[in-house]
């Protein structure tokens, strides 16, 4: 006699319908089943994570934005698989991380950067009008070794200091010589110091700054006004562009040094276009 069967709890022309409750159905449907969770985690919200990650990176160097704009498209598409999905994915928690962290790093690397140029720019500045007080003050001497790392500059602390000093870059090779000679002729450096505290100096501009992990130097444009020797006078003002530098040495034992340097240059009063701004030499 043949076994009787046991009728199913739903009657339906639908397989699927007629898969009895808490088995493959349940488990198709995201529900849980014998505790644990079977919903999927989304690609997309693991991308927004690992790439909101790799945007704080930006806060060394700010290319690495570009995992900041990553990171917020995946997270823009994770949600949107999640309102597609219903309860089918999971890993919100990931997309909104990779979000925030996206967020923070397109705030932060730019504001990073800003507040690093900031400070190089004051301490470029401050270093370039300590070389203009040091050659209106009669310092020569004291500018030219400004054109060294300040771990290889000489200090003077006699008016012989200086007198060896000069004698021993004449002495030197004959393109040391040269350019000891036309760095001490050059017109525009000797009127400074002739005219002493008549140059009034102000800072006009930049024409660029490079910030790299290996360079960090800049242009800067100062403007020399000339007040007048007799009262009512007209005043005259020529603008100099300086470039300096700043490099990082470290010493034998483990210490950081970081000097500023100014670059030699021919110094010459800038030409102005027609609207009288100072335009670069080159």
């Amino acid at each position: 006699m043949a076994k009787k069967l046991t009728p199913l709890e739903k009657t339906s022309s639908s397989l699927f319908d007629a898969i009895p409750s808490g088995g493959f159905a349940a488990e198709y449907e995201g529900e849980k089943v014998d505790g644990a969770s079977k919903s999927r985690i989304s690609v997309w919200a693991i991308v927004s994570f690992v790439c909101g990650l790799l945007s704080l990176l930006s806060l060394i160097h700010l290319g690495f934005l570009v995992f900041a704009a990553f990171g917020a498209l995946a997270s823009f598409f994770a949600f949107y698989a999640f309102g597609r999905s219903g309860d089918e994915l999971g890993g919100k928690s990931f997309a909104a991380l990779g979000l925030t962290l996206a967020v923070a790093a397109g705030i932060a690397g730019p504001y990073s950067a800003c507040v690093y140029e900031r400070e190089f720019d004051r301490q470029a500045d401050a270093f370039c009008k300590s070389w203009f007080e040091a050659l209106k003050a009669g310092n020569p001497a004291i500018t030219h070794q400004m054109t060294r790392p300040y771990w290889q500059r000489k200090k003077f602390a006699r008016h012989s200091d200086v007198v060896s000093y000069w004698k021993s870059m004449v002495k030197g090779e004959e393109e040391e010589h040269h350019t000891v000679h036309s760095y001490l002729c050059n017109p525009t450096l000797l009127t400074i110091y002739r005219l002493g505290d008549r140059a009034k100096v102000t800072s006009y501009g930049k024409f660029g700054t490079l910030l790299t992990n290996s360079v960090e130097q800049t242009e800067r444009v100062y403007a020399v006004t000339v007040e007048p020797e007799e009262p009512g006078g007209k005043r005259q003002t020529f603008f100099l562009a300086l470039f300096v530098e700043r490099h990082v040495n470290k010493t034998p034992q483990g210490e950081k040094l970081v000097g500023w340097t100014m670059h030699m240059g021919d110094h010459i009063p800038l030409k102005l276009d027609a609207d009288g701004r100072p335009i670069p030499s080159n």
